[in-house]
């Protein structure tokens, strides 16, 4: 056998070697591949759950052979779940996926899921997804009785809690209204409750510059004594708008009260009256002719005077009907006073017009 011969038999051999390998090549995982192309989502459901209720956390997007490993608690606040996308052997097409994973028995608080890609090597391992999630204690309840006041307001406040009953002053954290029970000293609770024992009261809190709060409930939870929030709701403190006079609309007492009148003549057609500023306190309307004044607004500080409100006097001097409108811009409360036609004006004397503290 020639050397020409025993190289061609060698050749089906050498391909033989060669489709080997390329197989190998496609079957093996790359250890080191990169992170998903299209972008992994995580949410929890619930998002607000209780200390005895479990949250499943979702993961979905499009991978190969996803699957979620056991989430573990990293730290107190964080949680971590892996992600693999190992494929034992010819990876299929990337198809949609959405799994889920159950944790529960957590203590009160604000929780962080953390979502890693676990089929690479390096440190630490990439996070894909995020989401978050809330624990309370169901034996505890924060509420107040309005979910939206205005700036100059106090809120009331009602707390349900077990084995304490005192309550430290509330502090402004950035967005948040921070709550902390304590124990019950003989000041605040004579004899104090037992540890488990449960209880209500209510507080007036505030006012709170104008913003959008969460107000959180911590009390000490657990055998290491730890402060944990174990309830919370939600609040808005809208800022008082400010009075802006034009031709139509005085506005008293540094812009808190805005006061405009409309006048009917025949045949229920009704006219704006033109406004025509004075002093800090008083102001005029005319209907017709700006030299011919037909009505004076004056809003007092009773409160300065040992009085509970602000006072409203108004006067005229026409029959015409006229409706006049007052508006406290920092609380939002409004009064509509009206004098009837083919009669003289009636003078109006409102001493309990508008409260002091909102």
């Amino acid at each position: 056998m020639t050397s020409q011969t025993h190289a061609r038999l060698l050749e089906p051999t050498r391909l033989g070697l060669v489709c080997i390998v390329v197989s190998l090549a496609v079957l093996t995982p790359n250890a080191t591949q990169a992170q998903p192309q299209v972008p992994i989502t995580a949410s929890a459901n619930p998002e607000r759950a209780t200390t005895f209720q479990e949250v499943a956390i979702a993961v979905e997007g499009i991978e190969e052979c996803p699957s979620l490993e056991t989430p573990f608690v990293v730290e107190e606040g964080l949680i971590e779940v892996a992600l693999r996308t190992h494929c034992p052997i010819l990876p299929p097409s990337p198809a949609p996926f959405r799994l889920h994973a159950l944790i529960g028995g957590l203590p009160p608080g604000e929780w962080r899921v953390r979502v890693v890609l676990l089929d690479v090597v390096v440190t630490p391992l990439p996070t894909v997804a995020e989401t978050t999630f809330v624990v309370v204690d169901p034996r505890f309840d924060v509420r107040v009785a309005d979910d939206v006041v205005r700036q100059s307001q106090t809120v009331t406040t009602t707390i349900d809690a077990v084995g304490s009953c005192g309550l430290l002053s509330p502090r402004v954290i950035g967005d948040v209204i921070r709550l902390d029970l304590v124990g019950g000293p003989q000041s605040v609770c004579d004899p104090p409750p037992p540890p488990n024992a449960s209880f209500r009261f209510t507080r007036e809190l505030g006012p709170f510059p104008a913003g959008d709060y969460s107000v959180q409930l911590y009390a000490a939870w657990g055998g290491d004594g730890v402060a944990r929030r174990v309830a919370d709701t939600k609040l808005r403190v809208v800022a008082p708008t400010t009075c802006k006079p034009d031709e139509h609309t005085l506005c008293l007492r540094d812009g808190r009260f805005e006061v405009t009148a409309l006048w009917e003549a025949a045949f229920d057609a009704f006219f704006r009256a033109q406004a025509l500023p004075s002093t800090r306190e008083t102001g005029f309307f005319w209907l017709f002719d700006e030299d011919n004044l037909e009505l004076m607004v004056k809003v007092l500080d009773g409160c300065a005077a040992g009085s509970d409100h602000f006072w409203v006097f108004i006067g005229g001097v026409t029959d015409l009907p006229i409706f006049v409108g007052v508006r406290d811009r920092e609380t939002g409360a409004s009064k509509t006073y009206y004098s009837r036609r083919g009669s003289a004006f009636e003078t109006v004397n409102d001493t309990a017009a508008f409260p002091c503290a909102p």
